[in-house]
């Protein structure tokens, strides 16, 4: 499951680096909160996390 995940993960980052990303409605990459919110043991798994704030971005 591991190596799985691993090879997702390196798919997916392969393919997101292509393109320009730009935060919609006037925000700042800076301003942008990616602390994942506490959800017992599933945040250390690493699979995925929810976000305490959305992230609004687009593709040019």
């Amino acid at each position: 499951m591991k190596f799985a995940l691993a090879t997702v993960e390196t798919a997916l980052a392969s393919h997101v680096r292509v393109f320009d990303w730009e935060m919609t409605d006037g925000a700042k990459a800076r301003e942008l909160d990616m602390e994942g919110r506490a959800r017992a043991d599933h945040e250390a798994a690493g699979a995925a996390a929810a976000r305490r704030q959305a992230g609004r971005v687009m593709t040019s």
